[in-house]
C-alpha cells in the first residue's frame, strides 16, 4: 500500500511496441496527458490489459519496484492503471 492508500500490485503489465529491425527491445508506450504530461500506461492484470488493449496486443512484465528505473529512462510523470490506452484497440 502506498502513501495515499493504494494498493499497489508487486508486478504490472505494460502494453510495448514490438521490437522491429531498428530496435532489439520492445518500447514501453508513453503517451501525453492534455496537460503535456508524459504517462505511463500500466494494467495491473493481464485480462484488464487484453481487455483494454485486445489479446493480440505485446506487453511485458514489470517488477513494481522498477519504475523508478524506467521513469528515469522513459520521461513519464504520470502513471495511468487500468485505463484505454489511446490508440490502441481493445476488445478481442
Amino acid at each position: 500500500m502506498n502513501e495515499q492508500g493504494v494498493i499497489i500490485p508487486p508486478v504490472l503489465y505494460l502494453p510495448v511496441h514490438r521490437a522491429t529491425e531498428t530496435t532489439e527491445e520492445p518500447r514501453v508506450i508513453v503517451g501525453t496527458t492534455r496537460s503535456g504530461k508524459r504517462a505511463l500506461f500500466a494494467f495491473t492484470a493481464l485480462d484488464r490489459l487484453v481487455q483494454h488493449c485486445g489479446a493480440r496486443a505485446s506487453w511485458i512484465v514489470l517488477p513494481t519496484d522498477a519504475l523508478a528505473l524506467l521513469q528515469k529512462e522513459s520521461g513519464f510523470s504520470v502513471l495511468i492503471l487500468d485505463q484505454p490506452v489511446p490508440g490502441i484497440t481493445g476488445a478481442p
